[in-house]
């Protein structure tokens, strides 16, 4: 036997269409083809697996029956994972069935497969890592070769020098860390500076500790070779030609530039000058002897073309250079640079003459370079050529400089004796008196220098941007490794500290680390140089780009891309991000996109950040986001998406959040958001939403948090919210579709203080209450109103008031009365009904009906009060009010009234145009801490307008009583006793009124100040103390006076006494027809 829900199925029509029907199980075996639901229904299994969950825990769409989605394996019963996990050397699934049957699996286009059947990212090839785990991701690969900065590992991996033995490892076989000791033959070399070279650089002929020249000392047991080098004090050995070339090869003493003839060998213009910043200056024939003499790359400069014959070098179109008779390129030929001995290359090249030279300033070297005439015979080389410090004899010295005796440049006076050598031969720095010893709060170089203590492990220059901070032969930079940095600086690693302003200015200052200039930003990509790049970062923002630079070279390391603010609509159809799958964020804002083409992103499988604001999307298609399964945060705010399609957002398992408010959106439609299985906050505010269909949020296990406000939702299909087992918290425009999630949901707007999902009313007692009131305010103040027209009072203009007052509570009874039928009306489906009566013209009539009778009966109250007082408080000194006046008084109260109560109807851009439909009662008051538009209009009618009336009210009966007491035994005149009298009457109506006044206003003022009235408080006072005047007043100023009650005396007595009279002569009349028939 089964029980069809809602009557919509019987036990004999089974047959009929039952696409959207459901049953209640009473059996424990289900009908043939229907599902049980675990909430005791069941539905046709035609209807499982449709993208609508019929069941309300989403049981008919499951994984258990309907399976994974497309990209998915499937682990068990319950739980799906991306296909990219699959047989990725990781259990994934809890019973490790996505490592099972690898061999007959096929890998993604972004990965490749391992010899053991595993899938791996195809950037992890030849990666120098074993990702496979059987190695086979490393075979049969060309590793590059490593930089001169960096140290090669035994896996051919490649670190920074600077990372040798520096206690970590950094290859990844740790091979960098062993071999750590000076006590090895063969170990790596630890330099006075605390860094580490390998040991195959000992006595390689280059210097690679370069503050100390260690590796290059005790290199032989024996002296050095006298016919072709020159043995330093340290035991150095160096070539004969880097004696007297300009550059101190020997270290601190740099006795290889003592006692050279002439005394300033580079002022000799047949030298021949190496490129680059040490300036070395070598005898001709040095050049192509088959020796790298001038030490400024591989192979030197000076052994460059020396094996080209002259023909072979005409041939090929080349320079040759008679003198050392080498080739060298064209391209050295008029460069202002010397290459030719004798400056061949340099000759009858267009140069300015020396006179137009100086005329701008400058002074022009012999090869044809210009440079400031301020910088000639200074002791600095400015020329390439180093012709600004030749032929310096005649030069006149400025003032405050002295002459060097030999090379005769100009040398600052303050330069002398300084530890530097800056007069070519250093004649500067002889005959010198230096201290012997250095004060405590010194230290002192290995030149016998005294410095600072705080210059120690500094390195910088001075103002004047030519001294060095600190030991000029930089002594203080050694065994810097342990040392910290002031405030300001930047610590080398592992080593001393430089100035914040040297990080990325484009010089090396961490000397052998290199770390100042490393992440630097820098124009990238070659060779467009469009964009800026930082580390694995690419920034090409508003650069009027039309296409996407090429990142060929970039592939393996960029990882963020910021392209916003450029034109790339078309430049999307050329698939620009293949390769790119290191890719962790991409940034497309304000680029004029209005659709992308499908698998743009696919390559994108790591990206986790994808921005697409301010621009023009109008759709998002099935599949647009594919390829995206890390993706955790997509930005769509500033576009026009008017239409998702079904599957838009498949595979986008790992986002947490969605905001699709601001948009255009009209309609949702099923499966719209399927594959958002991770998403826990899904928000459409802000939309212009008609209808979202059932099953549009299938799909969404993990959703806790959906805002579907400010749209104009007509129609939510009634299952809209199954299948969201995880949903906490509901965010809709109307409560009537708070109504249709499951009642642990936090759902808003809130449940007003009346209504509930079935009934307008949902407190019986209340329910009764405004039926009891409603009838009691409308039957007796009609009474009051029939009776005080009827009745000739000596008072007109009181009767007049009371009058007045009726019809102000009479309307009281009207609104009740309305709010009692439409609850009854609506009884157990109020909610389907709710939006369409609070936006309806008679909610908004009932409201103004509400307003319009409390505000009209306190001011007649005042009015009728005013009267009293001045009856009784100055019954000669001011004239009562007289019948003309007081229909002119109340005219203008009811107009002025009406005005007030209709306002909310007619001023829409204040009120929203729903002031009256806030709540289901149609009431405007303002007791709750909530601040709704036209709140401060309430509490002006409400609070402060009332609170007024109060006031004059209580003080004016309070003047009357202490008045009335003190001349309570003094004779007075008929009238005033008469009012005394009337004025006791009134005061209980005063203070009935007041009763139910006071505890409104106090509520008032206490949700002004924030604090939280109950819901079942605000409904108390709304219903039940509001109303109550209007069924009271009739009794308490009418009913109960001596005057009603004596004429109803009366009444009650005459028609009594005519009924008896009927009844009297009607048994005469029976008797005498008795009597003529006989009968005894």
């Amino acid at each position: 036997m089964y029980v069809y829900v809602s009557g919509l199925l019987s036990s004999a029509d089974t047959d009929q269409d039952t696409s959207t029907k459901s049953v209640l199980c009473s059996d424990k075996t289900p009908p043939p083809d229907w599902l049980p639901c675990e909430d005791g229904q069941c539905i046709p299994l035609q209807l499982t697996c449709d993208g609508v969950s019929q069941c309300a825990n989403g049981q008919d769409e499951s994984v258990s029956i309907c399976g994974c989605q497309q990209n998915e394996f499937q682990c068990n019963q319950t739980h799906c994972i991306s296909t990219l996990l699959r047989c990725d050397l990781q259990s994934d699934c809890k019973d490790g069935t996505d490592e099972e049957n690898c061999e007959t699996h096929i890998c993604p286009p972004t990965h490749v497969k391992c010899d053991n059947h595993a899938c791996i990212p195809r950037d992890q090839q030849c990666d120098i890592k074993d990702d496979c785990g059987d190695n086979s991701d490393e075979e049969g690969c060309e590793y590059r070769q490593c930089w001169p900065t960096e140290w090669q590992c035994d896996n051919q991996q490649c670190i920074a020098a600077a990372y040798l033995c520096d206690g970590r490892a950094d290859c990844f076989d740790g091979s960098d860390e062993t071999n750590c000791g000076n006590h090895l033959d063969l170990g790596h070399l630890e330099c006075e500076n605390g860094l580490y070279i390998a040991g195959y650089h000992r006595c390689d002929g280059w210097v690679d500790c370069i503050d100390s020249q260690t590796d290059e000392l005790n290199c032989w047991c024996g002296p050095c070779d006298t016919d072709t080098e020159f043995m330093c004090t340290s035991s150095r050995c160096i070539g004969k030609a880097n004696k007297c070339d300009g550059h101190c090869d020997c270290g601190e003493k740099c006795e290889d530039e003592d006692n050279c003839h002439p005394h300033a060998p580079c002022a000799d213009p047949e030298r021949f000058v190496c490129r680059g910043n040490e300036k070395r200056c070598i005898l001709p024939e040095y050049v192509c002897d088959g020796h790298n003499d001038c030490l400024n790359s591989g192979e030197g400069q000076d052994e460059e073309g020396c094996q080209v014959d002259q023909a072979t070098c005409t041939r090929q179109g080349d320079m040759w250079c008679p003198k050392e008779k080498r080739c060298l390129s064209s391209e050295f030929r008029c460069d202002q640079e010397t290459d030719c001995l004798g400056a061949f290359d340099e000759t009858n090249c267009e140069v300015p003459s020396e006179q137009e030279a100086l005329d701008k300033g400058h002074f022009l070297c012999s090869n044809g370079q210009q440079v400031d005439i301020k910088g000639r015979c200074d002791g600095h080389f400015d020329c390439q050529d180093l012709s600004d410090e030749q032929t310096c004899e005649s030069f006149d010295c400025p003032t405050g400089t002295r002459r060097c005796p030999n090379s005769h440049q100009c040398i600052p006076e303050d330069w002398w004796c300084d530890f530097k050598r800056d007069c070519m031969g250093g004649d500067d720095e002889q005959h010198c008196l230096h201290p012997e010893h250095c004060a405590q709060t010194e230290f002192r170089c290995h030149s016998g220098q005294c410095i600072p203590q705080e210059e120690v492990c500094v390195r910088g220059m001075r103002d004047d941007g030519r001294r060095s901070v600190g030991c000029q032969d930089s002594s203080h930079l050694l065994r810097c490794k342990e040392s910290t940095c002031e405030a300001g600086f930047f610590k080398c690693y592992n080593s001393y500290c430089v100035s914040e302003s040297d990080i990325c200015d484009g010089t090396p200052n961490c000397m052998a680390t290199y770390t100042d200039e490393q992440n630097c930003s820098y124009v990238c990509p070659e060779p467009e140089n469009s964009c800026l790049c930082f580390d694995t970062e690419m920034n090409c923002e508003n650069r009027n780009l039309t296409r996407v630079p090429d990142t060929s070279k970039e592939n393996d390391s960029l990882q963020k891309f910021h392209l916003s603010g450029n034109d790339l609509q078309e430049a999307l159809y050329s698939n620009p991000f293949e390769g790119l799958g290191h890719l962790t964020y991409l940034d497309l804002s304000n680029n004029s996109i209005a659709m992308f083409p499908d698998r743009l992103f696919f390559p994108l499988w790591r990206l986790r950040t994808l921005n697409l604001r301010d621009n023009l999307i109008t759709t998002l298609r099935n599949g647009s986001f594919s390829g995206l399964v890390s993706l955790d945060s997509l930005y769509l705010e500033g576009n026009s998406i008017r239409r998702i399609e079904i599957h838009a957002f498949a595979g986008l398992a790992s986002l947490k959040a969605l905001d699709l408010g601001n948009q255009q959106l009209t309609r949702v439609y099923k499966n719209t958001f399927l594959g958002l299985k991770n998403i826990y906050k899904l928000s459409l505010a802000y939309n212009r939403i008609e209808y979202i269909a059932d099953g549009a949020f299938n799909g969404l296990p993990n959703l806790l948090h959906i805002d579907i406000s400010s749209n104009m939702i007509n129609n939510l299909e009634s299952n809209v919210f199954h299948g969201l087992p995880s949903l906490r918290e509901l965010m809709t425009d109307e409560r009537r579709f708070c109504c249709m999630s499951d009642t642990s949901v936090d759902c808003s707007p809130e449940p007003d203080e009346f209504s509930s999902c079935e009934d307008l009313m949902s407190n019986y007692v209340l329910r009764v209450c405004i039926w009891v009131l409603g009838l009691i305010s409308l039957l007796g103040n009609t009474l009051v109103v029939i009776w005080r027209i009827r009745d000739a009072r000596d008072s007109k203009v009181h009767s007049f008031l009371i009058t007045n007052l009726a019809i102000a509570d009479m309307l009281m009874g009207i609104y009740l009365l309305i709010i009692a039928a439409v609850d009854m009306n609506f009884r157990g489906i109020y909610i389907l009904h709710d939006a369409m009566w609070r936006h309806s013209n008679l909610c908004k009539f009932a409201g103004f009906l509400s307003t319009y009778s409390s505000e009209i009966s306190v001011l007649t109250l005042v009015v009728i009060t005013i009267d009293r007082f001045i009856a009784i408080i100055f019954p000669f000194r001011i004239s009562r009010l007289g019948m003309k006046e007081a229909k002119i008084v109340m005219a203008l109260l009811w107009l002025v009234v009406f005005f007030i109560a209709a306002t909310p109807l007619f001023n829409t851009l204040y009120y929203f145009n729903d002031f009256y439909g806030r709540s289901g009662v149609c009431l405007a008051l303002h007791i709750t801490p909530q601040r709704p538009p036209g709140w401060e209009y309430s509490v002006f009618v409400f609070l402060a307008l009332n609170m007024v009336s109060c006031f004059i009210i209580s003080v004016s009966y309070l003047w009357m009583f202490l008045v009335a007491r003190k001349t309570r035994a003094a004779a007075r005149a008929p009238q005033m006793n008469s009012d005394r009298a009337m004025a006791k009457r009134m005061t209980l109506i005063v203070v009935t009124d007041l009763c139910c006044w006071v505890p409104i206003i106090l509520l008032g003022v206490a949700s002004l100040s924030g604090a939280v009235v109950p819901n079942q408080v605000y409904a108390w006072v709304a219903v039940f103390i509001l109303p109550l005047n209007a069924a009271a007043n009739p009794l308490l100023y009418t009913l109960s006076t001596a005057s009603f009650l004596g004429n109803a005396r009366r009444r009650a007595l005459f028609v009594g006494h005519s009924i008896m009279t009927s009844l009297g002569a009607s048994a005469d009349t029976k008797g005498t027809l008795v009597a003529g028939t006989g009968i005894v």
